[in-house]
């Protein structure tokens, strides 16, 4: 095996070695940002949940104040409104 040969082969195993280096640290950093945006999407969960709880408290509160309301018309609002919210929350998983 001449020199040539053997530097040539040196240079492609510390490129490759670097590549791997590289490729590490790349990996740990999309693992960090994986860890940050499941703990944001578990924030927004959360977040959506008390949403539809003060939703259901108020409406249920405005619903006793209000005397002539067609419970079908917000039985079928109510659907639409969680379907929309239900979609959201499946878009983030």
């Amino acid at each position: 095996m001449n020199s040539e040969v053997l530097l040539e082969l040196e240079n492609k195993i510390e490129r490759a070695v670097s590549l791997v280096v590289d490729l590490r640290k790349e990996k740990e950093k999309l693992e960090s940002e994986n860890q940050s945006l499941k703990r944001q999407l578990e924030d927004f969960k959360k977040e959506i949940e008390e949403y539809k709880k003060q939703l259901r408290n108020e409406f249920s509160g405005s619903l006793k104040s209000d005397a002539g309301f067609d419970s079908r018309e917000i039985r079928k609002r109510l659907k639409k409104l969680t379907g929309k919210l239900a979609a959201l929350e499946d878009s983030w998983n």
